[in-house]
């Protein structure tokens, strides 16, 4: 399905699936390794290539197949000359319709192409396909790290286990004797329910600036120039997808970033349409934001980028947000007042920056040395609960053992010659 369709890759999140008896009967809508697969309408742009795993599954409704019938022609370089910016940008200016985009075999088959020799398109694949093949992996690893700090952010301060654990007189699981200290063992009463003593209930702006996006006229998008945010760069886990961007003139972006240009640690969140979908800034973009969106910028001293960006993914604060939305006729509704009035608990500085520590695993691909030998993250193998592989100096697996989030980040960051699984 359209939805499924990814950069060069089959998206398999969510995908539908249906019987062999089907697939046998819509047999002549099956893909082969090597075949193409585009968007109908939309994002017409889009086109994932079917790898060996693929092979048999259908093409569904609203797609578009090419197959290569010629063998002088390589899909995998392929797939990449249809991702070169010109080639995209002359499938968007042929497509049917001015809102809604569309995109037809008739189209598709006057799209010129250039053919290398044969071993030139393989050379060609080869080092693209060796580049995609490594961002995948390090795609794949920044999702299983991901998610040990969202693991590790339920269980401090959502649940609170470590507190709950040290009321009972226990050890908090795979908790280093001094990370446990810095944690109360008992609750109070607050505005939001139970949270473990000396930690606080504020409002937003008692810790982070709320700033309202222009409500003016909508610039020029010149293909151009400057970035300016939409609603639609806020994609999924507080990331932003930068895959499509609206650029504007120098002269529009100075007015468009008068009461801020949004950049590394700062949040954006959306007002309507996709309500409280938050994105934080990543290190080394800077923007305007568009309308219909709110930037959001830590008070220094008061609370981390990192902090800020998991209570806005957290589900506490997903009830924060719906308690505060607006109901329309047509669309809901966040304004900034409402933002202004979500509230979040915050915990000691000592404890909050901890959660820093775990957010640089995002840049690490190894777990560091542990009894002199090297340990990767091989696989998430339940919520917060992963399995490393550890190798001695020459590359050989000899163990796998299964850490908890807590003992994950105690292995990465003691000291080498403290390293224990405790």
């Amino acid at each position: 399905m359209p939805q499924n369709i990814g950069d060069n890759r089959v998206l398999t999140e969510g995908i539908a699936r249906i019987t062999p008896g089907d697939a046998a009967r819509l047999s002549r809508y099956l893909v082969r390794t090597g075949d193409i697969v585009y968007s109908r309408r939309g994002d017409v742009e889009r086109r994932a290539l079917i790898r060996v795993e693929e092979d048999g599954w259908l093409c569904g409704t609203g797609c578009l197949r090419i197959r290569f019938g010629n063998s002088k022609i390589d899909p995998l370089y392929a797939s990449y000359y249809l991702g070169h910016p010109s080639v995209r940008e002359w499938i968007v200016r042929h497509a049917i319709g001015a809102t809604m985009p569309n995109l037809n075999t008739s189209i598709l088959s006057a799209l010129p192409f250039v053919i290398p020799p044969p071993s030139e398109q393989k050379a060609i694949a080869h080092i693209l396909g060796t580049l995609d093949d490594k961002i995948e992996l390090d795609r794949e690893m920044n999702k299983t790290l991901e998610a040990m700090a969202r693991a590790i952010f339920k269980s401090w301060f959502i649940d609170f286990d470590p507190v709950r654990a040290k009321m009972e007189g226990r050890q908090p699981a795979g908790m280093d004797a001094a990370t446990a200290e810095l944690f109360p063992n008992e609750f109070e009463e607050s505005a939001l329910g139970m949270i473990p003593k000396g930690w606080r209930v504020v409002m937003l702006p008692e810790v982070a600036d709320v700033i309202d996006c222009l409500h003016t006229k909508k610039p020029s998008d010149r293909g151009e120039g400057k970035l300016l945010l939409q609603v639609w760069n806020i994609a999924d886990a507080g990331k932003l997808d930068l895959s499509k961007q609206y650029l504007i003139s120098d002269e529009d972006y100075k007015l468009w970033t008068s009461r801020i240009e949004v950049q590394e640690g700062h949040c954006v969140i959306t007002n309507v349409g996709r309500v409280g979908a938050v994105a934080q800034i990543p290190q080394g973009i800077r923007a305007a934001i568009g309308r219909n969106m709110t930037a959001i910028r830590c008070k220094p001293n008061y609370i981390t980028p990192t902090y800020l960006i998991e209570c806005f993914l957290s589900s506490a604060m997903r009830v924060e947000i719906e308690r505060k939305t607006d109901s329309g006729t047509i669309l809901d509704s966040l304004n900034v007042r409402g933002i202004e009035q979500l509230r979040l608990v915050i915990p000691s500085k000592q404890i909050m920056k901890l959660l820093d520590v775990v957010a640089l695993l995002e840049d690490l691909p190894d777990l560091g040395l542990y009894r002199g030998q090297v340990g990767t993250i091989v696989e998430e193998y339940e919520p917060g609960v992963f399995e490393v592989e550890f190798s001695d100096s020459t590359g050989r697996a000899y163990a796998i053992e299964t850490l908890n989030a807590n003992q994950l980040m105690v292995l990465c960051y003691q000291p080498i010659s403290e390293k224990t699984l405790a």
